[in-house]
């Protein structure tokens, strides 16, 4: 569950609930078995939920009081065969007691950051879910190293025909910020190798992900893509970077770039992170004139021409086409 910066961010919630264990959704005392049942309903989060279900919103952050982030909506389903006929006013409260010790690594969000109203949730007769809305209201001074937790719990409900699902009551909000440049990329391609690729030839396109390590800095990530022809069966994700050689594409160990945009100029620089890599990246060491390495804050595309010098060059030229928060 993702991460931020200080300079314009992107929150993202995470929203989480346990799995349909609940043994009253199998001996029908919710009456979502039986459709005849006359037995009690129930309600909870997540009314479409299967197990481990996830919601993601993505806004942007570095927001202070009184502007607020875009809200993160999420949903109280009745779990019955039948709706019923009158409004269900249900209750839904901040309960820190949601985290358990495998939540070790969360810190509660300061309950001054966000808003979700009342807590007072009504699903309307003859329908069987509602919505409500969480405001994240302030991120200065937040952390890009800290998962926050917002806890929630449904703690009443007004009809005594409508039972509070046990094990749907609860939901933990994650909140980890994301910087700017943070997201799901086509990465389109080729790279210069003075013996598998010397005439600079081929070009493949793949997805990948920029994953945030600072306000400014994002790493590449190479993603399983089912969608690409030319990924292999045995492919393993992880922080390297596609290469071409010999017409294959493939990837190097010891090698994981990193992105830094400097947002005065959005020019980028690239750098090998890798902590068991030994070489060191220069920007656009066979290329001359070099290709320019910017970033395009209108369409978020960035390119990048870098490489490294051993006994000869290397040498990538990248374009990233942003797709969407990842």
């Amino acid at each position: 569950m993702k991460k931020i910066t200080i300079l314009s961010l992107l929150l993202v919630l995470l929203i989480q609930t346990g799995c349909l264990k609940d043994k009253g959704f199998e001996n029908q005392e919710y009456g979502i078995l039986n459709p005849g049942s006359t037995s009690s309903k129930g309600v909870g989060f997540n009314l479409d939920a299967a197990a481990s279900y996830v919601q993601t919103f993505s806004v942007l952050s570095n927001y202070s009081l009184p502007q607020e982030s875009d809200s993160a909506l999420t949903t109280i389903g009745l779990f019955s065969s039948n709706v019923v006929q009158n409004d269900i006013r249900i209750r839904v409260a901040y309960d820190a007691s949601v985290l358990t010790p495998a939540d070790s690594n969360l810190v509660l969000l300061n309950r001054s950051l966000y808003d979700f109203g009342t807590g007072d949730i009504v699903i309307k007769a003859g329908e069987r879910k509602a919505s409500f809305s969480i405001k994240l209201l302030n991120t200065v001074g937040l952390s890009l190293d800290t998962i926050y937790a917002i806890p929630l719990r449904i703690v009443s409900v007004d009809d005594p025909s409508v039972t509070i699902a046990s094990n749907l009551d609860k939901m933990l909000i994650e909140v980890v910020l994301k910087n700017q440049y943070d997201g799901l990329y086509y990465l389109n391609f080729t790279n210069y190798h003075p013996t598998f690729n010397p005439d600079y030839g081929g070009f493949d396109s793949v997805k990948v992900e920029l994953r945030t390590t600072s306000a400014n800095t994002v790493k590449l990530y190479w993603i399983a893509d089912p969608d690409n022809p030319n990924m292999s069966s045995s492919f393993l994700p992880g922080f390297k970077c596609p290469s071409l050689l010999q017409g294959t594409l493939t990837a190097f160990t010891g090698q994981e770039p990193e992105y830094t945009i400097d947002p005065s100029t959005n020019e980028v620089t690239v750098a090998n992170v890798s902590a068991t890599g030994t070489l060191t990246y220069v920007m656009s060491p066979y290329t001359s004139p070099p290709a320019p390495s910017v970033y395009d804050p209108v369409t978020k595309k960035i390119t990048a021409q870098w490489g490294y010098i051993t006994s000869a060059e290397r040498e990538w030229t990248q374009e990233f086409i942003y797709i969407g928060p990842r």
